[in-house]
């Protein structure tokens, strides 16, 4: 995407030749009743590979054998526990895709299982306050921070040290440096009321403050294009982010 983060999710390339034996495969051809558990298992691994670790994953498919057969997948729902993508901590997760065609044929001959054309997603995502520091090493989330505090503070740089929330609001504390007076070399903490707007979070009431300076700054309002994506919830509290997406998957 072009916007401020990179909402689609890259599908990889994963053979399924660890758990589909090729003799086994080729004969499911013809057995409509052995697809299920066979696609079930190239699904698994393919969305496994989606993440590094993960606590549970739950996975259903929704698809008569025919459909099966010809490669389609209506919809499949799939639900993650404290699994990490690419870095980031997420304490829950639910994907709902509709529409997914596969290379069938393909995966059951042993092949690397792979999407054919892009796939709209429904997701909703439960992060807390503790994924989001140990996401800070991550390449999305620095990304993200560091293009929005560009915007924030324009000829100033932010790094981001530790991230804290409170009902309705950010707050990114960490070090600030270069331009010019009345923010000072330093200690700072960088804060933003967070309103989805549809393919565009909205930061109102952002203020920088530093210890010992005079009253935090007030800073303009920024909107953030999220791309692809279409942001349908946020809620922030004390203890975490939960929000609702519609996503693209891309092949």
């Amino acid at each position: 995407m072009s916007g401020f983060i990179d909402t689609r999710l890259k599908s990889p390339q994963v053979t399924c030749c660890e758990i589909l034996d090729r003799p086994h495969a080729i004969n499911a051809m013809g057995q409509p009743h052995l697809i299920r558990p066979l696609l079930r298992s190239a699904l698994q691994l393919w969305l496994r590979s989606l993440v590094s670790q993960a606590e549970r994953l739950e996975i259903t498919i929704d698809a008569s054998d025919r459909q099966l057969l010809r490669g389609q997948v209506p919809e499949v729902m799939l639900r993650v526990e404290r699994a990490v993508y690419q870095g980031l901590y997420l304490h829950e997760l639910s994907l709902q895709a509709a529409d997914i065609r596969l290379n069938l044929g393909q995966i059951l001959r042993g092949k690397p299982a792979r999407l054919l054309a892009p796939v709209p997603a429904q997701l909703q995502t439960y992060v807390t306050e503790a994924d989001l520091n140990q996401s800070l090493g991550s390449d999305l989330l620095a990304s993200a921070l560091a293009t929005a505090t560009q915007h924030l503070l324009p000829n100033r740089q932010f790094s981001v040290g530790q991230v804290t929330l409170s009902p309705g609001q950010i707050h990114l504390q960490g070090q600030l440096s270069g331009g010019k007076q009345p923010q000072t070399p330093g200690p700072a903490c960088l804060s933003a009321h967070l309103v989805s707007q549809g393919a565009v979070l909205q930061a109102n009431q952002v203020t920088l403050a530093q210890p010992g300076a005079p009253p935090p700054i007030n800073l303009p309002d920024q909107a953030f294009p999220l791309g692809d994506a279409t942001l349908q919830q946020l809620d922030i509290t004390a203890e975490a982010i939960a929000l609702r997406a519609q996503i693209k998957i891309l092949p």
